[in-house]
């Protein structure tokens, strides 16, 4: 009842504007989105005033994760009306405008990755992926607070569903498979330099995330991130705790432990000549580059963050 005032001014405004009496689907995917995005985004920089740098930075790890998982629920309605293409087209944008703005990291595998690199403890790499495992959880009841404004008929029905389905359409070890090799793939490109942009480089990487998506959608849901795939399906029909575990989790991460080891032997000639000239510079070691000591930190801290923001 305490939404009746809003929906109603929100229909009220629609219908005297386009003279329509519901928000139309598109309308209703983008009010998902602002509104996830702008509250993540408030909250996240309403902690940072408060909390300590040391604590900030699980904070901001957590609204970035809920953020990135709540856009989801918006997906398969723009899949509905454009297609795979309109889908790319509105992942991408979506993943660079939050990368732009949000701090922290958006997912465990990109966790995982720091953890493989020596930024990250084992603590807190734990602390962290329970941290984000809840966000995703809790998107669910923030997209659940959207959809009671019961904009248009779409949100009433996907506010009163009461089961889930699981996404994965295929045995499980095949599921395992797919969702390994795509992000095996996914991590050894984003240690590429593809573009000397660091912006356009982020972007074709961010369209082979979407693509991968396409590719996999239908067979698993092509999550690559497990916090996600778990607060959309853990326990849903047809597939059970230990077969989601092994699907979602156990693959993704030995996929990126995977991608990261490629590539260390295995590299882009682009890549490699950027290194060779970083390390003449004296700003590489052993293959990695030395953050505190690369003027081009924060263009490498953003293409991380692209990393792993799919669905």
């Amino acid at each position: 009842m305490e939404t009746l005032p809003v929906t109603m001014s929100l229909k009220t405004a629609w219908a005297t504007v386009s003279g329509q009496p519901q928000v139309p689907l598109l309308v209703g995917s983008l009010l998902v989105y602002s509104l996830a995005f702008m509250i993540c985004l408030s909250l996240q920089r309403s902690f940072r005033l408060i909390l300590p740098p040391a604590l900030y930075s699980y904070a901001a790890d957590f609204f970035f994760t809920m953020a990135v998982c709540a856009y989801p629920y918006a997906h398969g309605t723009v899949r509905t009306l454009f297609g795979h293409v309109g889908y790319v087209v509105t992942a991408v944008t979506l993943v660079t405008i939050t990368c732009l703005v949000f701090e922290g990291t958006p997912s465990p595998l990109g966790v995982f990755r720091r953890y493989l690199e020596g930024e990250e403890s084992m603590l807190g790499l734990g602390v962290r992926v329970l941290l984000q495992i809840l966000a995703a959880c809790l998107s669910y009841r923030l997209v659940s607070a959207i959809w009671s404004l019961e904009v248009n008929e779409e949100h009433c029905a996907l506010l009163k569903r009461t089961a889930c389905e699981s996404d994965l359409h295929v045995p499980v070890v095949l599921g395992f498979l797919i969702e390994f090799s795509a992000v095996l793939y996914d991590t050894w490109l984003s240690h590429q330099q593809l573009v000397k942009s660091s912006v356009v480089d982020s972007i074709i990487k961010s369209i082979n995330g979407a693509l991968l998506v396409c590719a996999g959608v239908d067979m698993t849901g092509m999550y690559m991130h497990p916090a996600m795939a778990t607060g959309m399906t853990f326990n849903c029909q047809g597939t059970d705790i230990v077969e989601h575990i092994f699907a979602y989790w156990i693959s993704t991460f030995l996929g990126v432990y995977a991608g990261v080891e490629l590539s260390r032997v295995f590299r882009l000639h682009s890549s490699a000549a950027t290194d060779k000239k970083k390390a003449a510079g004296g700003q590489m070691g052993n293959g990695r580059l030395d953050k505190s000591r690369d003027n081009n930190d924060a263009n490498v801290k953003q293409r991380k963050k692209l990393v792993n923001l799919r669905k």
